[in-house]
């Protein structure tokens, strides 16, 4: 009988032992259950913040092309104002060229009646 008392006791102290094994894993697992959870937080707001990132890019982007496509019209305009100005200018010179063999004309006759 006392041989089956010890049994128990040993079996009673290892069922002791294996209940605070298991109970130092489970507290082991629940600190990494909430570092877990904080990492996938940290995950979940970076995520969100890189997404609000790319959307302000995306946005400067669209603005970027639209500011390039305005000033590529201007360039345009400022083109076709360009050509003008030189049609202008290329009509001035002629309309000096005419006046001046006018002129030239003129001192001609006039010069011709101060000799008759």
């Amino acid at each position: 009988m006392l041989g089956t008392i010890t049994d128990a006791s040993n079996s009673s102290d290892n069922v002791a032992s294996s209940a605070e094994q298991t109970s130092t894993n489970v507290k082991a697992v629940a600190a990494a259950s909430e570092e877990l959870s904080a990492s996938t937080k940290e995950i979940s707001s970076q995520i969100s913040k890189t997404s609000q990132v790319v959307s302000e890019s995306v946005h400067q982007g669209k603005m970027a092309d639209s500011t390039t496509e305005s000033l590529s019209k201007a360039t345009v305009k400022i083109g076709e104002v360009v050509e003008l100005i030189q049609g202008i200018l290329e009509a001035s010179q002629t309309l000096s060229k005419q006046a001046e063999t006018l002129s030239k004309e003129i001192s001609t006759f006039l010069n011709g009646i101060k000799s008759a």
